[in-house]
């Protein structure tokens, strides 16, 4: 719970963010701006989004 206390600045700011990108650009940037976060998001976490995938789908032999 204390790390969700700590880290509830940064979503807040995140959500400001996005508002912002929203109001000043538009809906097609705000998903731009969301999937470039996604995609950013999984690269910096690749080994865990391989061991995710690599446990969920295991080939039967």
């Amino acid at each position: 719970m204390r790390d969700f206390y700590e880290d509830f600045s940064f979503i807040i700011g995140f959500m400001i963010l996005c508002l912002f990108v929203l109001m000043a650009f538009g809906e097609k940037s705000e998903r731009g701006f969301l999937l470039t976060t996604l995609f950013g998001m999984v690269i910096l976490n690749a080994d865990s989004v391989m061991t995710f995938f690599s446990e969920k789908f295991k080939v039967k032999e």
